[in-house]
């Protein structure tokens, strides 16, 4: 069972990993200027801390167009999870389970690192 459960965590790893650079790739063509870096906190797997507030300072923009990027590059992000996700999957009424299964996964995952 040791070695399915790691699998899955390499398999959900690539896909995060896919997913983390087709989302930095759509931002950098919409926000030149501005890298990902700082946004890259506030999605699954950031763990920095943070605020909006520093972010926004650091970026040179209003906490209110920050608040705004990271609600946008938030749905983007669930959007491509679900689309990388359901290529995984053999059957489209699936998708929905195995994202709970991840999602649980992750959970587990970032609280046994703490």
């Amino acid at each position: 069972m040791n070695s399915v459960n790691s699998r899955v965590r390499q398999a959900r790893q690539f896909l995060l990993s896919n997913t983390l650079m087709e989302i930095r790739r759509d931002f950098e063509k919409r926000h030149r200027r501005h890298g990902l870096e700082n946004l890259s906190t506030f999605l699954p797997g950031g763990r920095s801390g943070m605020s909006l507030e520093t972010a926004s300072g650091t970026l040179g923009i209003e906490p209110a167009t920050l608040t705004t990027w990271v609600h946008r590059l938030r749905g983007r992000f669930r959007q491509r999870w679900r689309a990388s996700v359901a290529r995984t999957v053999p059957a489209p009424h699936e998708v929905d389970e195995e994202l709970t299964y991840l999602r649980n996964l992750l959970a587990h995952d970032i609280r046994n690192s703490s």
